[in-house]
C-alpha cells in the first residue's frame, strides 16, 4: 500500500508543479503581450504625431508666406470684392499654392468677412474663428497662431488656417486671410500609420469623447456614433496632444487582439497540461499494475 501511496503523492505533486508553471507562463505571456501592445501604441502615437505636427506647421507657414507675398493683391480684392478679374487672379494664385484647399476667405481687421470664394452664408464656426483670431492678433501680435480644430460642414468637414495681411503699402494690418482644407489632408497621415487591429483618431481636447478625424476623414465619414463610448474611453491608455491644435491623438486597439491571444495561450496551456496528465496517468497505471504483480 505504501509504494502506491508514494506513486499517487509524487504524481499529484508533479501535476501541481506543472499546473503552477503553466499558469505562471501563461500569465507572463499575457502580461508581455499587453506591454508590447503599449510599446507599439506609443510608437504609433509618436510617429503619427510628429507627422501631423509637421503637416500643420507646413500649412501654417505656407499660408503666412502667401499672405505676406501677396498682401497688395489681397488688400485690393478686399477693397473691390466684386471685381471679377481680381477674383479670378486670386483664385488661381491660391490654387497654385494650395492644391488641396477647399475655400478661402478675406476678412477685415475686425474679423468680418469681405470676400469668400464659396457662396454665402458663412458658417457660424468660421465667422467666430475670424472674430477670435482678430482679437488674439491685437492682443498677442500678428504672429499669433490660432489653434486648429475641425469645423462641421454639410458635405465635408474642414480645418481653417488664418494669417493677418497688411494693406497695399505693407504698413499696417489690413485684415485676415483664411484658407480652408478638407479633413482628409490630415486623415491620410493617420491612414499611413494605422496597423491591422489599431485605429488612430484625433479627439477634441475639451470634449475627449468626440471624434474629430479618423483615417477615413472627418467626422462626417463615420459609420458609427460620433462619440466614443465609455468602454472605448477606458481602453485608451495613452494619448498625445498635438501642438497648435485643440486635438489629442489616441490609438484604439481592437479587444479581439488580446482576446485571441489569450484564447491561444490558454489553449496551448490546456494542451500541454492534458498531455502531461495523460503521460502521468500511463506511468501511474503501469506502476500501479506492477505493484499488484
Amino acid at each position: 500500500m505504501f509504494p502506491r501511496f508514494q506513486i499517487m503523492l509524487v504524481s499529484s505533486m508533479l501535476l501541481l508543479m506543472v499546473f503552477i508553471l503553466l499558469s505562471w507562463n501563461t500569465m507572463d505571456r499575457l502580461n508581455r503581450f499587453s506591454a508590447n501592445q503599449q510599446v507599439l501604441e506609443s510608437a504609433l502615437l509618436k510617429g503619427a504625431g510628429n507627422q501631423l505636427l509637421q503637416r500643420i506647421q507646413d500649412l501654417q507657414t505656407r499660408v503666412l508666406l502667401f499672405s505676406e507675398e501677396h498682401h497688395p493683391q489681397i488688400a485690393k480684392l478686399v477693397q473691390y470684392p466684386d471685381n471679377a478679374a481680381l477674383r479670378v487672379a486670386m483664385q488661381q494664385r491660391v490654387k497654385r499654392h494650395f492644391p488641396d484647399y477647399s475655400n478661402f476667405m478675406l476678412a477685415d481687421a475686425n474679423g468680418f468677412v469681405k470676400f469668400t470664394e464659396q457662396a454665402p452664408p458663412i458658417s457660424e464656426h468660421c465667422q467666430n474663428d475670424l472674430l477670435r483670431f482678430s482679437q488674439m492678433s491685437r492682443q498677442h501680435g500678428a504672429d499669433h497662431l490660432y489653434p486648429l480644430y475641425t469645423h462641421p460642414h454639410q458635405s465635408q468637414h474642414h480645418i481653417n488656417i488664418m494669417s493677418p495681411f497688411l494693406n497695399q503699402r505693407g504698413l499696417k494690418q489690413e485684415g485676415i486671410f483664411l484658407v480652408s482644407f478638407k479633413a482628409h489632408i490630415l486623415a491620410q497621415i493617420l491612414a499611413d500609420y494605422e496597423l491591422p487591429g489599431y485605429q488612430l483618431m484625433l479627439l477634441k481636447q475639451d470634449d475627449p469623447g468626440l471624434i474629430e478625424i479618423t483615417a477615413k476623414g472627418g467626422r462626417e465619414t463615420l459609420q458609427r456614433a460620433h462619440q466614443l463610448d465609455r468602454a472605448e474611453q477606458r481602453s485608451i491608455h495613452q494619448h498625445l496632444q498635438i501642438p497648435g491644435s485643440l486635438w489629442k491623438l489616441v490609438v484604439l486597439s481592437s479587444p479581439a487582439l488580446y482576446q485571441n491571444y489569450q484564447q491561444s495561450a490558454l489553449l496551448e496551456a490546456a494542451l500541454v497540461l492534458g498531455l502531461v496528465l495523460f503521460v502521468t496517468f500511463l506511468i501511474v497505471r503501469i506502476a500501479w499494475l506492477s505493484y499488484r504483480c
